[in-house]
């Protein structure tokens, strides 16, 4: 006799889904052990947006939005050269997925500080391999010894590679940009607040104004004059006879 009845088909996908969830976090821990991540906190969720190629932002299942800056790496701003690629390249990576945050901490902009985890990737990682990202050094002391040098590897191979940014000669790198940035901006604004000074139609008018100063002096010292002139005549200094002569 032959045996008609089907298998439960969505409980088995259900109970599929929570094995390789468990299974997934089970080796990311490990992974983080290993790397000497130990101490960190573990944030899942769904990323929901990409800024650029080091920010992202974070939905997690309480509905809590999360920005997200990649942590150990540098990638080119939206207007620098690569700036956009690099973009893509991790919402190809990123966007749509649920992944694994390990934060560090949250910098003075209030984004959590993270290295991103799909699966055992380490996305952080994969920006640099591609040559899409610095190693940012600068803050390599807050990383595991093991993956500050793993960053720092991949920088140099992919340097060697002339992989995307790394065609360039000598690319400049984003903290660099960032600094030029500000100082053009601050000349830019000091351009303009001088600008009203530098018309022809402000030394006419300084002109102008030196003349109200100087006759407002003018008038100020006539009514001195003629106020001590006043009170001389009014009030005579008194003469007084020598008592002793």
């Amino acid at each position: 006799m032959t045996d008609h009845t089907q298998p439960d088909h969505p409980r088995h996908a259900h109970w599929l889904r929570i094995a390789k969830w468990f299974l997934t976090s089970v080796m990311v821990l490990a992974l983080l052990q290993a790397t000497g991540h130990a101490g960190t906190a573990l944030l899942q969720g769904r990323v929901v947006n990409v800024t650029d190629g080091d920010t992202v932002t974070l939905l997690d299942d309480q509905q809590a939005l999360h920005k997200i800056r990649l942590a150990g790496i540098d990638a080119p701003e939206s207007a620098m050269p690569y700036g956009h690629e690099a973009g893509r390249f991790l919402a190809g990576m990123v966007l749509g997925k649920v992944v694994k945050a390990v934060t560090y901490k949250q910098d003075r902009y209030g984004r959590t500080i993270a290295t991103l985890m799909v699966g055992t990737k380490d996305v952080n990682l994969a920006m640099i391999q591609a040559g899409l990202a610095w190693h940012y050094k600068h803050y390599a002391k807050d990383q595991p010894a093991n993956e500050a040098l793993a960053y720092e590897q991949a920088e140099n191979t992919a340097r060697e590679l002339h992989l995307a940014l790394w065609q360039e000669n000598a690319p400049t790198a984003p903290w660099d940009w960032r600094v030029d940035r500000r100082i053009n901006l601050q000349n830019r604004r000091v351009s303009l607040a001088m600008r009203p000074y530098s018309s022809p139609y402000f030394a006419i008018n300084q002109i102008a104004i030196n003349d109200v100063i100087n006759s407002s002096a003018m008038r100020l010292n006539t009514v001195q004059r003629c106020s001590m002139r006043y009170f001389k005549n009014k009030y005579p200094p008194q003469v007084h006879a020598d008592p002793l002569s």
